[in-house]
Order: structure tokens, then sequence, then C-alpha cells
């Protein structure tokens, strides 16, 4: 026996391009644009912090290797170029 298309979508699982699934381009380039502005927010706050974290270790430990500290800022970083 046939499995019956769920409400809204087909047999295979699809959306079915029914009207409140659809977008318009519009929607998808807003949702594109909002996205970007809250990763530049994100990456101009790591920046920052990190920027922070450089200038208190100059003070605090001029002799100290920062890799630690590099290394946490890539991590995160990265963690931010996944979500985007």
């Amino acid at each position: 026996m046939a499995k019956r298309p769920r409400h809204g979508g087909s047999a295979a699982g699809g959306s079915g391009g029914g009207p409140a699934t659809r977008t318009t381009d519009d929607d998808s380039a807003e949702y594109i644009r909002k996205r970007q502005a809250e990763c530049r927010g994100l990456l101009e706050a790591l920046n920052f912090q990190f920027y922070a974290h450089v200038c208190e270790q100059r003070e605090q430990n001029p002799r100290k290797s920062w890799a630690d500290g590099c290394q946490d800022y890539v991590k995160h970083m990265r963690k931010l170029m996944v979500r985007s």
C-alpha cells in the first residue's frame, strides 16, 4: 500500500511547494543580509576581545608564549565560520 503524502508535502517527504513554504528571492536575500550582518558583528566582537587579550598579554606576560590565546581565537573563528 502506498504512503499518503503528509499535509503540505509529498510521499517522498518534500515540501510540496505550498504557499506557506514558498519563499521569494527577496526573502532569501533579506535572510542572507541579516545573517551576514550578524556574522560581521560576531567577528568584530571576537576580534575586539582578541585584541584586548593581546594587549593584556603584552603588558603582563611579554616573555611568555601567546600561542594558547591564538589557538583559542582560531577555534572560535572556525565555529563562527561553520555557523555562517
